[in-house]
């Protein structure tokens, strides 16, 4: 069995590929335990997985008989339908939608959950009390300002050069960027790995097909979604989607046979929902 990173963003990453990898809207419990253990994930570790992310929203389930059918729901949904699809920024207007906040440390709770808000939706931080976005800020009920703290919000309308200055502090846009380059040596290597041997084959392929997914798709290597105006000329955000689209190009016949030979013996996969298989079956 292969060795896998214990990180709970790897393992969650690992349920996502299989979605991904199956182009699949709802997978049958069995399916994914069946994947995951190519991946290197145990049938405990896996169920305890899945049962967690049901608790976290990450999933849905029903009953189909004595099968749990899952589909990816809720902010997980979303990044996953980003990666998959790409994530198009919004345009920039020479201004950024800002949230001024002052809230006292006995309300620590209230100014986390603002935060974590905030950066759900994208906006990030350029000092305290200070967060900037592109989009209106929904996360904010209404303004406040009274013994519970002060929340407003507006615009801030800045020249080009002062904007970039900005949005480089806000988004830790030189840290990403140097994550981004890491990621794209990282893919080279994986690519290079190719050149040099035979065409990797069965549950080889899928594994390396998974590695790369979580170098390029890990939140460590993650780009916000700015319009090109707001990041450095030599961002390298597109290098690493570049790679990860030839490393998967290489693989995609090789695992495509691999799960169609494996999902043709399961009793279990037609209640795949979505994706390659249903239409695959159906001519088999």
């Amino acid at each position: 069995m292969a060795r896998t990173d214990d990180s709970p963003e790897h393992s969650r990453g690992a349920v996502g590929f299989t979605f991904g990898v199956l182009q699949a809207d709802a997978v049958p419990g069995p399916i994914l335990v069946e994947v995951m253990a190519v991946l290197g994930f145990s049938e405990p570790t896996t169920r305890q997985l899945l049962a967690r992310m049901l608790r976290q929203r990450h999933l849905e389930r029903r009953r189909v008989g004595r099968v749990s059918v899952y589909r990816l729901s809720g902010g997980y949904l979303e990044r996953w339908s980003r990666l998959r699809h790409g994530d198009a920024p919004p345009a920039w207007s020479g201004a950024f939608h800002v949230v001024v906040h002052d809230i006292p440390e006995r309300l620590r709770g209230r100014r986390e959950r603002l935060l974590a808000a905030a950066a759900r939706a994208g906006f990030g931080q350029p000092r305290p009390g200070l967060l900037i976005g592109l989009t209106e800020p929904g996360f904010v009920e209404r303004p406040t300002a009274d013994a519970a703290g002060m929340i407003e919000a507006g615009l801030l309308s800045l020249d080009p050069d002062a904007a970039r200055r900005m949005a480089a502090t806000a988004w830790s846009l030189p840290a990403r960027a140097a994550d981004l380059h890491r990621a794209a040596a990282a893919l080279e290597r994986l690519l290079d790995g190719f050149a040099a041997g035979p065409r990797p084959e069965g549950a080889d392929a899928l594994r390396l097909m998974f590695a790369a997914g979580m170098i390029a798709g890990s939140p460590r290597y993650s780009a916000p979604a700015l319009p090109p105006e707001l990041l450095p000329a030599d961002w390298p955000a597109q290098r690493v989607q570049d790679l990860l689209h030839h490393a998967i190009e290489r693989l995609t016949p090789p695992v495509g046979e691999y799960l169609y030979g494996r999902l043709a013996v399961s009793p279990h996969a037609g209640l795949i929902e979505g994706g390659w298989w249903p239409p695959a079956s159906s001519h088999r």
